[in-house]
């Protein structure tokens, strides 16, 4: 059984250790781009963890020329930082400034004083902040980072593709991404206004590391910080493992294994694995950062699911009633998992509205319904995501020809 169906276990400590002596260790763009978002002294461990390995580094054609492409972006990122707080410090200390004007007259409120007081502290935060950017070092005219992953990449770059083999690579790349095959599909709906290289880069990279694994006969330990579900599997919340689809599809094409790793789990692994010494700050550094994106991800979810709620349209004005909930059940969703989730949604919530099929309901009950979504503690944050993919299949599915406004990003 477990031979069979390797890519739903967990690999053994016996081969994590042989994997771990004899394989190639390559690093998505992502995590080369985190460097510029860790402080000096993780970055710096980081690195010495990498020169540790770097007879057996490598990076896909395809992950550097994303790393080059979007380095200045990331860069200018945590530049703009502190103007962006500086500003957001101004503008709410107008707002109190405002509201405080509300109180002038008040009998005991010292309104000047207390005016006086905020203005000092959000002077000194403001101060503070332009202290530590004169210090931020400027890395586009000197770039130390790059130079440091310069050097450790040197002649450790995989084949590039020609144009034959990326017009081949993009149409298997668009009938995989249609049929959501991982990885990569999850990039569609925010790349497939950009050109197809940026589009199927995950894809790419994938392609360019089974090529690289099936000509040198060795495991693959890919480490990425894309946090989507093309590359996790995910359930209730918790990541599993990377996609069995990956894992199978990899052992199939080239005979060899590969791990995938995240890069604070990479440097776990690693304390075991070569018996690195990482203090538990760093790790947790790296972890947090992570955890931040995750969270980046689920919010912009749930701004698409608002941006659900307020379109005006006819279409949804006659949502969450049950020909809505029987056009799921007849749906391909047939994932019992989604159908009991979205049949608990409905039952908890709108039970009494279910038989009538000519309820609308007023944007004042939509808001509700939303807020009871992000708010209820029946479901977790990958359960409410589930949800959300529901409504948005039933809403393309349904949308009329002419109603640009349902296509959500």
């Amino acid at each position: 059984m477990k031979n069979t169906f390797f890519e739903y276990y967990q690999t053994s400590d016996e081969d994590l250790k042989k994997i771990w002596e004899d394989c190639f260790f390559s690093l998505d763009a992502n995590v080369l781009l985190n460097f510029y978002r860790y402080t000096e002294a993780t970055r710096n461990k980081f690195f010495e963890v990498l020169k540790n390995i770097e007879d057996k580094l490598i990076i896909t054609h395809q992950a550097g020329f994303e790393f080059h492409k979007n380095r200045l972006t990331t860069i200018n990122s945590q530049q703009k930082a502190y103007d962006n707080l500086t500003s957001f410090f101004s503008k709410k200390c107008n707002e109190i400034e405002s509201e405080l004007n509300n109180y002038k007259k008040h009998s005991y409120l010292q309104i000047g004083s207390i005016s006086e007081e905020i203005n000092k502290t959000f002077e000194k935060v403001n101060k503070d902040i332009e202290e530590l950017k004169k210090k931020h070092p400027d890395l586009i005219d000197k770039d130390e980072i790059k130079n440091a992953i310069t050097e450790l990449f040197d002649k450790k770059i995989t084949g590039s593709y020609d144009k034959e083999s990326l017009t081949k690579i993009y149409k298997e790349g668009k009938e995989r991404y249609e049929n959501e095959i991982p990885p990569g599909y999850k990039d569609y709906k925010q790349k497939k206004n950009n050109d197809e290289n940026s589009l199927y880069g995950d894809y790419i990279i994938w392609c360019q590391i089974m090529d690289f694994a099936k000509e040198k006969k060795k495991s693959i330990i890919f480490i990425t910080d894309d946090l989507k579900e093309d590359w996790w599997y995910k359930f209730n919340g918790k990541t599993i493992s990377p996609r069995p689809e990956l894992l199978k599809e990899f052992f199939e094409i080239t005979e060899q294994k590969i791990l995938i790793y995240n890069a604070d789990s990479f440097l776990l692994y690693s304390k075991n694995q070569m018996g690195t010494d990482i203090d538990d700050t760093i790790l947790e550094e790296i972890k947090n950062l992570r955890l931040k994106d995750e969270n980046y991800l689920y919010y912009q979810n749930l701004k698409n699911l608002n941006k659900l709620f307020s379109i005006q349209n006819k279409t949804l004005r006659k949502s969450f009633d049950k020909e809505i909930f029987n056009h799921l059940i007849k749906s391909d969703l047939n994932d019992s998992e989604y159908y009991d989730l979205y049949r608990k949604f409905l039952e908890n919530y709108l039970s009494e509205n279910l038989e009538n099929k000519k309820r609308k309901y007023t944007e004042l009950e939509k808001e509700q319904i939303l807020k009871y979504l992000i708010e209820s503690k029946d479901f977790n944050n990958t359960q409410r995501i589930m949800i959300y993919n529901i409504l948005k299949k039933y809403f393309r599915d349904s949308k009329d020809d002419n109603d640009e406004n349902l296509e959500l990003v």
